[in-house]
């Protein structure tokens, strides 16, 4: 696949890594280090998850496909609701050390890596240059989100964890109603 392709599928694969960030942007907007720290995990898990699913092939597929909209809504339903629990009780939400509630987000957002990968294996396609461009992609997507979500919480203040905790749920509705 080419430079081009690749990239176009790294800005799809990243539409949820863009969403999620931004919400870590509306909590943190001046947290720079967590910013860079979004983007590594999130594109090495696009990327890593592209390459599983290339390697795992069109056998697990089926097995997995009917599951992965249920595991990744249910982690980010399980997250928004607990955003707004906190954004009730007024409690600040420290993301700096919360690298476990990173990676399951991480894995919850990439899982349609994993079926992509799945579809290279099928079609035969190498996948070492594409994953690696999503991975890139999906890095420098991820840091936008965040940025973006800074800009907001300078605008919107306190109300920033409940736009957060909404736009997740969205992102999980969404993944239930997809096909």
């Amino acid at each position: 696949m080419d430079l081009l392709l690749s990239a176009t599928l790294g800005i799809g694969l990243s539409m949820d890594c863009l969403a999620v960030s931004s919400c870590y942007g509306l909590q943190a907007p001046n947290n720079k280090r967590l910013m860079i720290e979004l983007g590594a995990y999130f594109g090495i898990f696009q990327m890593g998850m592209i390459l599983g699913g290339s390697l795992l092939g069109g056998v697990v597929a089926t097995m997995i496909y009917n599951y992965a909209k249920w595991i990744s809504s249910v982690i980010l339903f399980g997250i928004s609701i607990k955003m707004f629990i906190e954004g009730i009780k007024g409690e600040e939400v420290c993301y700096e050390t919360d690298r476990l509630r990173i990676i399951y987000l991480a894995f919850a957002t990439s899982i349609d890596s994993l079926l992509a990968g799945f579809a290279f294996s099928i079609i035969r396609e190498s996948i070492i240059f594409t994953s690696l461009i999503v991975g890139i992609v999906c890095f420098i997507i991820t840091i936008a989100g965040f940025l973006a979500g800074g800009l907001l919480h300078r605008l919107i203040g306190r109300l920033s964890q409940f736009v957060g905790a909404l736009i997740l749920l969205f992102i999980a509705i969404k993944s239930l109603l997809s096909s």
